[in-house]
């Protein structure tokens, strides 16, 4: 095994550890997106259960350094290749709403919810205020690694730029609509 992993050659090698990148980052948002959902079940979240989603989220966010770093440097392999392919090109819009949508969580949502810690979240016209922003982001989320993660399984992908973001924009939007919809269920009124 140790032979095999020291014959890989350099472009290889980064290949994988982009690979890591995707599966460190998108197990932990899927993990933080459930967390969120198990944390406000009972109308409340507790103190351990902030923790667990910081802890996500610093693993989402190590996840994403993996993924730009390797991403980088097999981007300067072959600029001009990864600059004409619509695929490359998707999957970089894909991968900037990921960071957006990141940087919303933890500048905007993680703040409403430390503030909120032990209160009843129904009470809350904070929380109930940012309950459409949270439920869009889980939405964006889960659409956002999924579209990265095909995106980079496929070996080619045989549509332009414009078809495929198009794509992404409708899953994002039957996304939005399944939690518009389940809102009521994913942050059920507390019983309390």
């Amino acid at each position: 095994m140790l032979e095999a992993l020291l014959n890989l050659s350099a472009f290889k090698l980064l290949a994988m550890i982009h690979v890591f990148g995707v599966i460190l980052g998108a197990g932990a948002a899927f993990t933080s997106d459930f967390l969120f959902i198990r944390s406000v079940r009972d109308g409340r979240i507790s103190e351990d259960e902030l923790k667990l989603l910081r802890g996500a989220s610093g693993l989402v966010w190590l996840g994403l350094l993996v993924i730009v770093v390797s991403g980088a440097w097999i981007f300067s392999s072959s600029p001009q290749e990864h600059l004409a392919s619509a695929k490359f090109l998707a999957k970089m819009t894909v991968v900037a709403v990921i960071i957006a949508n990141g940087l919303m969580f933890h500048f905007r949502h993680l703040p409403v919810m430390t503030r909120t810690v032990g209160q009843v979240l129904s009470a809350s016209p904070e929380f109930v205020k940012n309950k459409p922003l949270l439920l869009a982001s889980g939405a964006v989320s889960g659409v956002s690694w999924l579209s990265a993660f095909l995106l980079g399984s496929l070996r080619s992908v045989s549509a332009t730029y414009l078809e495929i973001t198009l794509w992404y924009a409708g899953f994002l939007a039957a996304g939005f609509i399944a939690v518009f919809l389940l809102r009521n269920i994913i942050i059920p009124k507390s019983r309390f």
